[in-house]
């Protein structure tokens, strides 16, 4: 996105995003206005989801919850059910050892 009047030349450095976002749309057309102004709601969005999904509890615990909720063997009477709750917990536990590389503010796409 590039400012497309050809009589249009400046050559300035800015101390911050929000002075050139500032003077770019001093300098752009009504058109140009809504496109910067969409793009800049469009990263927020991203950046939003993004943050929204770092603060999300890990799949571990979930893992968790469901292991304390449905397969507790004390209580099952029952042989054959007990072992398969049984090998439900081994395949769970095989599925947490597994070493996921965590994503964080620091390397993120954005």
């Amino acid at each position: 996105m590039g400012i497309q009047r050809k009589d249009f030349r400046t050559d300035r450095l800015f101390d911050s995003l929000e002075e050139a976002t500032d003077f770019l749309q001093a300098t752009k057309s009504d058109a140009g206005r809504r496109q910067l102004n969409d793009d800049t709601a469009r990263e927020a969005a991203m950046r939003q989801t993004i943050n929204e999904w770092l603060d999300s509890p890990k799949f571990s615990h979930y893992i968790k919850l469901y292991k304390d909720d449905s397969l507790s063997i004390e209580s099952e009477q029952n042989e054959t059910k007990k072992r398969g709750k049984q090998a439900a917990l081994y395949r769970l536990r095989a599925l947490e050892k597994i070493e996921v590389e965590e994503i964080t503010p620091a390397n993120k796409a954005i």
